[in-house]
Order: structure tokens, then C-alpha cells, then sequence
């Protein structure tokens, strides 16, 4: 499923997830901040989206995912798009100690990740910290 949301805002974030509750909170949110965003089911979708877009400002994306490696999206997106801002959400406990290695290789820390359940406002500080909107 893919849904594009033009808003007043030009800065684009393209959002990876599976669960429906998860795309549907962060349609209505991304929309109520005034971003336009994709949101993506998996990863092959997502790799698509990557290829043909000229610009992602940020990347959302669940950590598991039913078709593959979040982690796949993550180093594509920064090979073709260096500057967009990555947040990875997860239900898990903890980050198995690989994928924070693979993390921390790329230059991010634990403040990329955002553990679910989350609290909107904490959600939409983090992509407004991001993008530098505050």
C-alpha cells in the first residue's frame, strides 16, 4: 500500500512498516505535521520508492519486516540520498548487538530508534528534531 500526501511542508519522508495500526498513526500524523510522505508495506516496496525518488528527507522504518532487512533500505537510502535522517521503530526490548553495530557504522546511535508503544508527542519531536523544525 502506498499513499503520497502533499502538504504544505516540501520536506518528504518516506515510512516503512507493516502493521496497519503503526502506517495509519503515522499517515495522520506526518499529515497533521505537514509532511508529505509514502508509506510503504515492505521492503521491496520501499527499494522502488528509493530508486525513483529524487528526494527523502527521512526514512521511517520498522526494524522487522515481513520481506526483508530493514537495514537493506536504510543503506540504500543513504548511498543515493546521504542527508536524509533515519528513525528506526521496533517493539523489541533491545537491539540485538549486530544491527546497533550496523547502526553505529553508518553514523547513527541510539537516538535513531524509537522503541513502540510511543507516545505521539515523542513522535513528532523526534521528526521535527530531525529535520530541524525545532
Amino acid at each position: 500500500m502506498q499513499c503520497l500526501h502533499t502538504m504544505r511542508n516540501k520536506k518528504k519522508i518516506l515510512v516503512i512498516e507493516d502493521e496497519e495500526v503503526i502506517q495509519s498513526l503515522c499517515r495522520r500524523l506526518l499529515a497533521r505535521m505537514g509532511y508529505a510522505s509514502v508509506i510503504v508495506g515492505g521492503l521491496k516496496a520501499a527499494m522502488q520508492e528509493i530508486e525513483k525518488s529524487n528526494d527523502i528527507d527521512m526514512l521511517i522504518t520498522d526494524m522487522r519486516l515481513p520481506d526483508g532487512n530493514s537495514m537493506d533500505a536504510i543503506q540504500k537510502v543513504c548511498q543515493k540520498h546521504p542527508k536524509t535522517k533515519i528513525l528506526m521503530i521496533t517493539g523489541s526490548v533491545t537491539i540485538p548487538e549486530d544491527r546497533m553495530t550496523q547502526l553505529k557504522d553508518m553514523g547513527l546511535t541510539e537516538k535513531n530508534v524509537l522503541f513502540k508503544p510511543f507516545e505521539m508527542k515523542e513522535f513528532e519531536s523526534i521528526i521535527d528534531r530531525c529535520l530541524g523544525e525545532r
